[in-house]
């Protein structure tokens, strides 16, 4: 999940004899905190998606509660 410019990052981290650690660590704490925002949202979206998948009747009608969601 990490980004091209977060990969050369990394890269010149794992090249470089005299890094330091916390840079690394700074890398990858920044990415944990990236993915754990995407998924409070994906949680988000799932949770609204099931309660329009729930309304929809999923009949012959026209009216569909998960069109009239969008």
């Amino acid at each position: 999940g990490f980004s091209m410019a977060q990969i050369g990052d990394l890269l010149s981290q794992w090249r470089d004899p005299d890094r330091h650690s916390a840079e690394v660590k700074r890398l990858a704490s920044q990415q944990l905190a990236e993915l754990a925002q995407r998924q409070q949202e994906l949680d988000q979206m799932r949770a609204s998606l099931e309660q329009l998948v729930r309304q929809c009747a999923g009949d012959h009608s026209a009216h569909c509660a998960i069109l009239d969601g969008l």
